[in-house]
């Protein structure tokens, strides 16, 4: 699920150029409309900022259970707590924007497990993700300290 349609038209392309039967929608009524209609998705990318409902109330209505609950990968611009992540029992997080090719490798991996209960999963590389954020909003605030202590002293 992406209202990306530049986005989604990139991972559908790849997906079914190796075999997989993807589909995207733009919203969650999207998604649980083709739920209804009979797709059983053998893993969800899902959005959380859609429009109309967003991911979160898709994963909190239960409306994947229908589908058998795939696992999920939530995607999103904005960094999401661990702990969030696991509350829904998502699969993994992919911040955007990610390498498609890489990415891949996960969801397939993913969808290829059993369909019995599974423990969620993180990224293995999603710490490696808060700690490069955390790193980078420091430099940012050294800057910015830097650029007023500057300014003042030149204003002296």
């Amino acid at each position: 699920m992406e209202d990306d349609g530049s986005l989604a038209g990139i991972v559908v392309r790849h997906l079914r150029a190796r075999g997989h039967d993807a589909r995207a929608v733009a919203s969650a009524e999207e998604a649980l409309d083709l739920v209804r209609s009979g797709f059983r998705p053998t893993v969800v990318l899902l959005d959380i900022n859609l429009p109309g409902a967003s991911g979160w109330d898709l994963l909190r209505s239960g409306g994947l259970r229908a589908a058998g609950s795939p696992p999920v990968y939530v995607v999103s611009a904005t960094s999401v707590p661990p702990a969030r992540l696991r509350e829904f029992g998502v699969a993994g997080f992919l911040p955007k924007p990610f390498a498609v090719r890489r990415s891949s490798r996960s969801w397939s991996a993913t969808a290829a497990r059993p369909t019995e209960p599974r423990p969620p999963l993180l990224r293995e590389d999603s710490m490696l993700s808060d700690l490069a954020m955390i790193a980078l909003m420091t430099a940012c605030l050294l800057f910015f300290l830097g650029l007023i202590w500057l300014c003042d002293r030149l204003a002296r």
